[in-house]
């Protein structure tokens, strides 16, 4: 795998606009040369050919207790929730149920519009992170049903607190994103090695 993706990053960076327009426009440097251009914190990698990018990485399979997350309408906005195991996924939808649903239903939003084509989970290096306490407050509350609100009580508010045990928390992407990595001790996120 590391070989083939090597040659295809290497074909890529030599051919392909889009990777390069993911980093250079937003003078960032892609996650094989670290030493320039670094942005502090977390390894991130978005822009436009990030898909693209993030697809080269080595997949991984997340572990019970990891917050997971994928795009929503053309990825310019993000949904999340936790790992559970047996292939399940403990989310707040969008009518307010907090329900488990399979990788596939997770990427099936609205009503199958959805375009995603990946998961991600969150990893130290190559190492999925997970925490079983997450994992457990997922599960306890399963089936309740909230008054959801796109910007006070959405699914990462629900992620967020699986995730720490403080109900008044995030509610953006960025800050669940900023509070995983310093829970869990992450630095960047990987694709979900789904089976096709």
């Amino acid at each position: 795998m590391f070989l083939k993706s090597k040659l295809l990053r290497t074909v890529l960076e030599n051919t392909n606009p889009l990777y390069k327009i993911g980093y250079k426009a937003l003078d960032i440097v892609a996650p094989d040369n670290p030493t320039k251009n670094r942005p502090k914190g977390p390894d991130l990698t978005f822009g436009m050919g990030a898909g693209l990018i993030n697809s080269l990485r080595d997949k991984v399979k997340p572990k019970v207790g990891s917050v997971v997350y994928c795009g929503l309408a053309f990825n310019q906005v993000e949904h999340s929730g936790i790992y559970v195991g047996y292939n399940k996924i403990i989310h707040l939808d969008g009518s307010g149920k907090i329900e488990a649903v399979t990788p596939k239903q997770f990427l099936n939003r609205l009503d199958g519009t959805n375009l995603a084509l990946h998961i991600y989970v969150p990893c130290k290096g190559t190492t999925p992170i997970g925490l079983k306490r997450c994992a457990e407050r997922a599960r306890a509350k399963l089936g309740e049903k909230l008054k959801y609100n796109l910007f006070f009580n959405n699914c990462h508010k629900f992620s967020s607190y699986c995730l720490t045990g403080d109900i008044n928390s995030d509610t953006t992407f960025f800050k669940l994103e900023e509070t995983t990595h310093s829970k869990l001790g992450t630095d960047n996120w990987r694709i979900w090695d789904l089976p096709d």
